[in-house]
């Protein structure tokens, strides 16, 4: 008999005093630490671990329609039997399996776990969660109540925490709402109780969880997929500039550019030897002489960037058959939901390789031109801090099975699935101020205006943590102190006003560094602040950051710093 298994036949022995020891407390007690957080409008409930029917009956009382999964006949059988609620629906089944409920189409707005979890070995709960997180609807929620204790009536328990839910949630593209501590409504001092109030966004298109479905749900051949979206999500949020609307739903994108982010994702995992097929042994078919010649770091693959000589024919060649790889493999089988008709849609063009290239808009459109429904490209510059890690995470477990026994650590794919280069992410801008300094030239803090002495920090002006771009505009000299207190916040508008004029001189600093500085902090503003139309016009810079700040602050609610 399996662990699970007895839990259940416990509760179905048991059931008279359990029910009896639920229902003498009160749903508004034992739950005040997340009622805020419950649907106000009637809805849909899935209540999974139901016992007694308490929740449920509270949340019918409510107006809302519950359906009540509870695998213990004893338990089930008396709350039926305690009357019958047209509101209620109960259902045998149980973690992780979810058999019946699988079926089902119905999408939930509140999906509600109380002192269930801790009874779920920890070897099941990868997958119990992708259960429960591909049921709620946009906006949908999902609450568990941890119990932390161990049971003196031979049940067993296993540790929970907040942190194995976070990453779950991180995992699966939700986002945390909240997290908070109670104390155990019978008084025993060694119980206690948290809950996490887990959330699916949604921006009111329903874009959010198609892209989510692909990630997730999609069947898949390959990393091929995976590979593209990413690529695509990492444009979005970078080099949104780069994208044209066309007017009717459509977003244009240099399919140059696509597979130069293909390139840049794939040359590390190449490089490593590691599968992106099911057979290990297959060669991916993008996988050409020419890419295999590229001996470029794959962080200089970048919009901006200059590659002379026999790089820049071998990259030439490498985008060339990369865009006709994507356009008739990855995007031809990434399907609207139900159907077999292509999402994205490619326009292909005839392109010769050259003995320079310039990795700018212009030079990437001679690929071609990649386009993107505007509903799924707004959800991925909303919210591609919550697709990307579950994006990452879903690679991360293809090449594990493809690696077999021979699977590295999570944190060795992590390392290779890396956009930016972290040995790298302040040093040129450090270079820059140390030969301004050696030149008595006076550099000052842009936040506080001091003067920097001795040492400094070089800060992420939007952070890094909720953002990652490490382009020159977005990288700027202050104190050791002003970046300790700033961390991952967001400069508040008053900041930005009174930091305006340092700002700016700081970029005049570093496009006059060199002609190299200034072409790539041009293509690079270009890419990512799409209202600049002229980045030598700092001014014009600085209003396109204060446009992203307000961006940021509206669809991450990052708290500010000022």
């Amino acid at each position: 008999m399996s662990r699970n298994t007895r839990i259940v036949e416990f509760y179905h022995k048991n059931a008279a005093t359990l029910a009896r020891r639920y229902d003498a407390m009160n749903f508004e007690t034992a739950h005040a630490a997340v009622l805020e957080w419950l649907p106000k409008a009637p809805g849909l409930v899935l209540d999974v671990g139901a016992g007694s029917g308490r929740d449920a009956r509270w949340f019918a009382a409510c107006g809302h329609e519950v359906f009540a999964v509870e695998p213990a006949a004893g338990l089930r059988d008396l709350a039926e039997g305690a009357g019958r609620n047209p509101r209620i629906h109960w259902i045998d089944d149980r973690l992780p399996e979810l058999t019946h409920i699988g079926r089902a189409t119905t999408a939930w707005d509140l999906i509600w776990l109380s002192a269930v979890w801790m009874h779920l070995p920890p070897a099941d709960r990868s997958r119990a969660f992708r259960k429960l997180s591909n049921r709620l609807r946009p906006g949908g929620r999902l609450i568990i109540t941890l119990r932390h204790g161990s049971f003196e009536d031979g049940r067993v328990a296993h540790p929970v925490s907040i942190e194995e839910l976070l990453r779950l949630a991180s995992e699966h593209g939700l986002i945390c709402r909240f997290t908070g501590r109670a104390d155990d409504v019978q008084r025993r001092p060694s119980v206690s109780w948290e809950a996490v109030v887990l959330e699916l966004p949604d921006d009111g298109s329903g874009a959010f969880p198609i892209l989510r479905s692909i990630v997730l749900n999609d069947a898949k051949s390959s990393t091929y997929k995976l590979g593209l979206l990413r690529c695509l999500i990492q444009i979005a949020a970078g080099a949104a500039g780069v994208a044209t609307s066309d007017g009717n739903g459509k977003v244009h994108l240099p399919l140059g550019l696509v597979a130069l982010y293909w390139i840049r994702t794939y040359l590390p995992l190449l490089r490593a030897l590691i599968p992106q097929l099911p057979d290990d042994r297959a060669k991916p078919a993008f996988a050409t002489q020419a890419f295999s010649e590229l001996t470029m770091s794959p962080y200089s693959l970048k919009p901006g960037a200059r590659v002379t000589g026999v790089q820049a024919r071998h990259l030439a060649v490498a985008l060339r058959e990369t865009s006709h790889v994507i356009r008739t493999m990855p995007a031809r089988y990434i399907t609207w939901p139900g159907t077999q008709s292509p999402i994205f849609e490619i326009e292909p063009h005839r392109v010769r390789t050259s003995g320079e290239l310039t990795l700018a808009s212009p030079y990437l459109s001679t690929f071609g031109t990649f386009v993107v429904p505007e509903l799924l490209w707004q959800a991925m510059t909303r919210h591609a801090v919550w697709i990307e890690p579950a994006l990452t995470a879903e690679w991360i477990g293809l090449m594990r099975r493809y690696e077999g026994e021979h699977a590295r650590s999570w944190e060795t794919y992590q390392g290779l699935l890396r956009w930016i280069d972290p040995q790298h992410d302040t040093a040129g801008v450090r270079r820059v101020v140390d030969s301004l300094r050696e030149r008595d030239r006076r550099i000052t803090c842009v936040w506080t205006a001091s003067r920097l002495r001795g040492d400094y920090a070089v800060d992420h002006l939007m952070p890094f943590s909720r953002w990652p771009c490490n382009d020159l505009w977005n990288l700027a000299p202050v104190t050791q102190s002003a970046n300790s207190r700033k961390g991952d916040r967001l400069p508040s508008l008053a900041l930005m006003m009174t930091a305006e004029e340092r700002l700016c001189g700081w970029w005049e600093n570093l496009r006059g560094h060199s002609e190299q500085h200034a072409m790539r902090f041009d293509e690079e503003v270009r890419c990512a602040l799409p209202f600049v139309v002229n980045p030598a016009d700092v001014t014009e810079v600085f209003e396109g950051l204060a446009t992203l700040r307000a961006s940021l602050r509206r669809d991450q609610q990052i708290p500010e710093w000022g």
